[in-house]
């Protein structure tokens, strides 16, 4: 009885190496930099830069602001309603994200950078 589930898990781990996918995410060191279109917009203390390569149809969103004043659901909302009008402002009609958001924080200059990866498709 041991040997057969034994002989069970083992085909479970074996199919599930077999069939595993690799995750589709751009890989940003290997893109030609001259045709990424960079945007940078201000408002008030919050900055957002938007990196957006049009050969991929991929776009960075970077948000940035005092580490003080960072809140995430702002944040969020903020790249989500601008990810919306962005993507139709360049023919788009939807976007996902390929992969999670990153929070990363800038200690010497006390700002904070939420980071959002979003495929725009047609």
């Amino acid at each position: 009885m041991k040997k057969h589930v034994f002989m069970c898990i083992l085909a479970i781990c074996a199919g599930a190496f077999l069939f595993a996918q690799k995750q589709n995410t751009a890989d940003w060191s290997k893109v030609d930099t001259t045709a990424i279109e960079v945007t940078t917009e201000k408002d008030g203390n919050m900055t957002m830069t938007i990196e957006y390569i049009p050969t991929t149809a991929e776009a960075r969103f970077t948000y940035s602001c005092p580490s003080d004043d960072f809140e995430q659901d702002a944040a969020m909302f903020a790249i989500k309603k601008r990810a919306g009008t962005f993507s139709r402002e360049k023919g788009y009609y939807s976007y996902s994200y390929t992969r999670p958001d990153e929070t990363s924080y800038d200690y010497t200059n006390e700002m904070t950078l939420y980071k959002c990866y979003l495929q725009l498709t047609k």
